[in-house]
């Protein structure tokens, strides 16, 4: 499978060329390029376009367009909430941060591969504060905290606020690590698959 890469920045090429070197991914120049690569491929092949890129879609029926020839992943250099929504609205795949590290890169591509969204940390923890504050909590649907120990409990109810594991760990008195294997061991019980799926279980 093809990988494509969409940015200007020399730093960025080197990064995610070295981040996913063992799928020798192609380097698009300018937007004739990319429409020339795009014509011989299946429109499910990952295209890692950095937000900044010259060519980049400027309106909603461009980044509509390409989303029906590929699966794009925008990485920006300041990721935003509503920018992300925005964008995943229109089609796209993925919604990261431009110098995620090589790990977090390769497990977007294969997200995507596997016909999944990549949604990054940071929007995640901003989309979780939000739908917080926008879903009420029914509270007569408790069923979720029978399976749940008392401290996964308290992971949760800090989660829902939005924090993050290491704001989590402070208010707790607790390491990450901790936090991290409370949150894996809710993921199990609750058949959830991360933050997002939670939240809306618990509030539905």
């Amino acid at each position: 499978m093809t990988i494509l890469l969409a940015t200007s920045s020399l730093y960025l090429c080197q990064r995610w060329t070295e981040a996913l070197a063992d799928d020798d991914p192609v380097v698009v120049d300018d937007g004739d390029h990319l429409d020339r690569q795009l014509a011989g491929e299946a429109p499910t092949v990952p295209l890692l376009l950095d937000l900044a890129w010259p060519h980049a879609p400027r309106s909603d029926a461009e980044w509509q367009a390409l989303a029906r020839r590929c699966r794009p992943l925008v990485l920006a250099d300041a990721p935003q909430e509503q920018q992300g929504l925005h964008l995943f609205g229109l089609g796209v795949r993925g919604y990261g941060h431009t110098l995620s590290p090589a790990v977090m890169l390769r497990l977007m591509v294969d997200t995507v591969l596997n016909d999944g969204v990549w949604v990054g940390a940071a929007l995640m923890a901003q989309m979780i504060g939000t739908l917080s504050r926008v879903i009420p909590e029914k509270p007569t649907v408790d069923g979720w905290r029978d399976a749940l120990s008392v401290r996964e409990q308290e992971v949760v109810e800090q989660l829902l606020t939005g924090a993050s594991n290491k704001l989590i760990a402070r208010e707790m008195g607790i390491s990450e690590r901790t936090v991290k294997a409370h949150l894996s061991a809710v993921f199990e019980k609750l058949d959830v698959s991360d933050r997002l799926q939670l939240l809306l279980k618990v509030r539905s």
